[in-house]
């Protein structure tokens, strides 16, 4: 069993962000505390089932809704936006405010910090700004830079962001990032198989409000500020050298470019001087590995890999 308990906590720029937390329950110790960071246009509750087997295995597990996600965008309509300027750094800083209020409350016990999809590279930016005791990183669903394209990208964001106002939804990077993710699987049975195997999760990923949404021009162009910041080799350098790391990915997750993308990440790290990197693929899993049909197998082996970090 495990108690759930929901609060909110206030950003530097004055937003009320949405969070929940789960506390092993009856005589179970607790071992590890665990800050997850969601992926792009999903919300925290998509989280209870990891949460509740990691509470099991001794794990406090935190979560909040990213700016611009379910609850703490403050209403369906103004999903998918983070700030008039810097929202990226506004985002992870939101990361490192809720970090605080946990070690508050889970005094001398070792941190772990797990993100997903867009979650991984907000946690990689942390890890990249503060030189933070983390007992170990978990990236699930990471991808690596491309390049040119970035470039493009972020030069239409700011355009339409310049001319059509930040919150304007963008249908153009809607479309260039979730259907090309879809292609792979097409004729597929919906526009989201490459989430998971799993049809039911994808069925209601499609039915829930919080999900999928069209982001504003002004996320994609602070998203690939993002992902420009953390693809830079010096960015890289300022990682702690003795900071364990994990990744976990989809044989097939599109995302990572089916496994190439997350080896490349994971070889900057170790460029960089990173002694323990770790790499876990799943065969035939796509994106949402925490979703899939193997997800017993996944939450198993992360919660091993943060035992053996204790």
């Amino acid at each position: 069993m495990m108690k759930e308990h929901s609060f909110t906590f206030s950003s530097r720029d004055g937003l009320e962000l949405h969070a929940l937390r789960w506390v092993p329950s009856g005589l179970l110790r607790t071992r590890g505390v665990v800050q997850l960071v969601h992926g792009m246009a999903e919300h925290k509750e998509r989280y209870k089932g990891f949460a509740e087997f990691l509470t099991g295995e001794g794990f406090a597990v935190y979560i909040h809704d990213v700016r611009g996600h379910g609850m703490s965008a403050g209403g369906v309509e103004n999903q998918g936006f983070f700030a008039e300027k810097d929202g990226w750094i506004e985002a992870v800083e939101d990361l490192r405010i809720l970090g605080a209020l946990i070690r508050e409350e889970q005094k001398d016990i070792p941190f772990f910090l797990f993100g997903h999809s867009m979650g991984s590279l907000m946690a990689r930016t942390f890890a990249m700004k503060y030189k933070d005791d983390l007992a170990g990183l978990i990236l699930s669903g990471t991808s690596a830079g491309k390049g040119a394209l970035e470039d493009v990208g972020l030069l239409i964001a700011a355009l339409q962001t310049a001319f059509k106002g930040p919150k304007h939804p963008s249908k153009l990077h809607h479309n260039l990032t979730f259907g090309a993710f879809n292609k792979p699987f097409e004729p597929g049975r919906t526009a989201f198989d490459w989430l998971t195997r799993d049809e039911k999760t994808v069925d209601a990923y499609i039915a829930d409000p919080y999900c999928g949404a069209v982001f504003t021009c002004s996320f994609y162009r602070d998203l690939i500020t993002g992902v420009k910041f953390i693809a830079k080799p010096e960015h890289i350098e300022e990682i702690r050298k003795d900071l364990p790391i994990l990744l976990v990915s989809g044989e097939q997750d599109p995302v990572g470019d089916n496994t190439e993308g997350v080896k490349k990440v994971a070889q900057g790290f170790k460029a960089a001087g990173i002694g323990d990197v770790t790499m876990k693929f799943y065969h035939g899993a796509r994106h949402e590995i925490l979703n899939e049909t193997n997800r017993d197998e996944v939450y198993r082996d992360i919660a091993e890999w943060m035992k053996g970090r204790l």
